[in-house]
């Protein structure tokens, strides 16, 4: 297990590290717009019957993937979050690995729920909200969230994926402002697996590459505005048998 230090500090800088339900029932699931985002899948990739496969979680795990603009759509997201939906969220963003962190204490200002800067590997539970700290990964793998030190990029990608192969159909991803394409790949694993994929509208992110690309790859069942975001969530996953 790697542990790394509980952050204190004042910095809290987004860093740019890129260069370059769904289950069955859920294929009508409505877009911002009225109309389902599709579009070829062709990442190589196999996950094929992951769902399927897959032992049924104690509860729903919501990877939320943000990099340049993300705070102002985080504390948006955060201030709508309900204190007894059940769900757990894991919020992956890009900071500056030489840089402590706020993060966690911003978001806590505006949320309802507790929320913790990650120290070390734990098992998420429900009504909670897990922050990843500067320089770390984040792996979903039976049952808990592992901490590594960082050493690649596209640590969204990265978190997206093992939640995929941990969770399956109850793996959600959302993807909100940012530069670059980091999450585009991790949506198309929970998507195969049977999750929920879900995009920031484009018009309201302050940084729309992230979630344009990866509604472009057709990995993303709903855009939607931030806000409504952990409603949409609380009406998908309180219809699930």
């Amino acid at each position: 297990m790697v542990t790394l230090p509980s952050w204190t500090g004042t910095h809290d800088r987004v860093y740019f590290e890129h260069l370059p339900f769904s289950r069955t029932s859920r294929q009508h699931l409505p877009m911002i717009a009225g109309t389902r985002v599709t579009g070829d899948v062709q990442s190589g990739k196999d996950v094929a019957g992951t769902a399927a496969t897959v032992a049924p979680q104690a509860l729903r795990l919501v990877g939320v993937g943000a990099s340049a603009g993300g705070l102002k759509a985080l504390k948006c997201l955060f201030e709508a979050i309900p204190e007894d939906s059940g769900l757990a969220y894991v919020v992956i963003v890009h900071l500056d690995p030489d840089h402590e962190s706020q993060m966690a204490g911003l978001l806590q200002s505006r949320a309802r729920i507790p929320v913790t800067q990650i120290s070390s590997t734990f098992t998420p539970e429900p009504n909670h909200a897990y922050v990843i700290p500067p320089n770390g990964n984040l792996s979903a793998v039976n049952g808990a969230i592992e901490l590594s030190l960082r050493d690649r990029h596209s640590p969204i990608d990265l978190f997206f994926r093992t939640l995929a192969h941990a969770y399956g159909p109850d793996s959600v991803g959302v993807v909100l402002s940012g530069t670059g394409s980091d999450g585009t790949a991790g949506l198309q694993w929970i998507k195969e697996a049977g999750g929920i994929t879900i995009a920031q509208a484009p018009a309201e992110a302050e940084y729309d590459a992230m979630p344009r690309n990866a509604i472009a790859a057709g990995h993303v069942d709903i855009v939607i505005p931030v806000a409504e975001v952990p409603a949409r969530l609380v009406e998908l996953t309180s219809a699930d048998p």
